[in-house]
């Protein structure tokens, strides 16, 4: 450095001996440099400010679209963890599989029951997350879920089986009918709603209770009505409802299954008990009396001299009330090896079955198969096993069965009970 600064000072003195205009030269030649240098930073700092107001400029653009992705993606979240824990609740239930929650009315979380004694009005309200176990569940904008529930599945006397429709229905850019449950994400405040706890008259409730309890004051487009007609449609400033229908399709299939594998226990429970499994009854017979002689059909309830049917509860091998109270046996399509109907014959049933699932099991000793919903062209209650079951080789009363695919033309669920 010390260098430098020599070299540097022995040129200026050579400079200026050797010129009179040697110090106009001297400044030009030490403030030159110094002015681009200044010049180059300015001009950088100049690029670096220009693109900094750029950049928020982007930012102040994108991010508010940034946002509603984000808040969308925590309502999509929040609706199917709804849908999720309201089907786990009714697969779950123990005096009624299918059984839904009422909805919260008083903003504590809990259900508020009864919710089917009286109007319709009683059905609608907040997510009972409490009830359901899953969290303060929020829409992406913080406003809680918002469920309304049809009365049958509400808990009332009525039979409830995978026939059983919902009473809600719903138009505008999504239309359905027969829908069992609906889960709200209300958004934003819109128009004339208020969510504070004063006390006033809640449309959809026909009471006087506060503003931030009352559902019109989350719901609109006539959703906040209290009657069974619900609507969907694209955003506006006076219509952010977004809404998650809970239906037959995608409510019945979980129902079934915890269904079938009741039935699957009971029928284990009776082979440990009695060595054997019962016989069926004919599908004609809808009283299902088992025969000795039938092997495939109905699942047996009642039994006559010879033949012994599933004991009734609460016997060992036997089915809870719920079963025959809501007509399930309708549904079921039972069907056992001849080898496993004799208490003569277990270790040959144990180790030979006779009934073949392609593709699961070569020796199964008896199986059980659960109707969906009627799908087009079926009657219900069932005359003919074809009104309840869609697979044609799974009801032709040979020994050889398969695994439905379920779509929107097969709906069947096959359950193998043993081994």
């Amino acid at each position: 450095m010390k260098g430098t600064l020599v070299i540097c000072n022995s040129e200026i003195a050579r400079r200026l001996s050797s010129s009179p205009s040697s110090s106009h030269d001297l400044s030009t030649t030490l403030h030159a440099p110094n002015i681009r240098q200044q010049s180059g930073q300015a001009l950088l700092l100049t690029v670096l400010l220009l693109g900094a107001v750029a950049s928020l400029a982007v930012f102040s653009l994108l991010s508010p679209r940034n946002t509603q992705i984000e808040n969308s993606r925590r309502t999509e979240a929040s609706l199917a963890m709804a849908r999720d824990a309201l089907i786990g609740y009714a697969v779950q239930n123990t005096t009624r599989p299918g059984n839904l929650p009422c909805p919260d009315r008083t903003g504590n979380g809990q259900q508020t029951t009864p919710c089917t004694s009286g109007s319709i009005l009683t059905r609608i309200g907040f997510l009972p997350w409490k009830t359901l176990g899953t969290g303060d569940l929020r829409d992406g904008t913080g406003a809680p879920l918002l469920y309304a529930v049809s009365n049958v599945f509400a808990g009332s006397a009525s039979m409830l089986n995978s026939d059983t429709g919902g009473e809600y229905v719903v138009g505008g850019t999504t239309s359905a009918s027969d829908v069992i449950a609906i889960v709200f994400a209300p958004g934003v405040v819109t128009s004339t709603q208020q969510r504070d706890s004063t006390t006033a008259f809640c449309v959809t409730t026909g009471t006087f209770i506060a503003r931030n309890i009352c559902p019109a004051n989350y719901l609109e487009g006539g959703n906040e009505n209290g009657d069974i007609n619900f609507t969907t449609g694209p955003f506006s400033n006076i219509f952010n409802d977004q809404l998650l229908l809970i239906t037959q399709e995608n409510f019945f299939p979980a129902v079934t299954s915890r269904v079938a594998r009741e039935v699957r226990t009971a029928l284990n429970d009776y082979y440990l008990a009695n060595n054997r499994f019962p016989n069926a009854a004919s599908f004609s017979d809808s009283t299902s009396t088992c025969d000795s002689t039938v092997f495939q059909g109905r699942l047996p309830l009642t039994s006559i001299i010879g033949c012994t049917a599933l004991p009734p509860y609460p016997a060992v091998g036997s089915l809870l009330p719920w079963f025959s109270n809501n007509s399930w046996q309708d549904y079921i399509f039972y069907a056992v090896s001849p080898l496993c109907t004799s208490s003569t014959t277990v270790a040959t049933c144990l180790a030979t079955g006779g009934l073949n699932i392609v593709g699961a099991s070569a020796n199964a000793g008896s199986l059980v198969i659960i109707s969906g919903r009627a799908l087009i062209g079926q009657a219900r209650p069932c005359a003919i096993v074809s009104d309840c079951f869609e697979d044609a080789g799974n009801i032709d009363g040979d020994n050889v069965f398969q695994q439905p695919t379920l779509s929107t033309s097969n709906n069947d669920r096959l359950v193998i009970v043993a081994p």
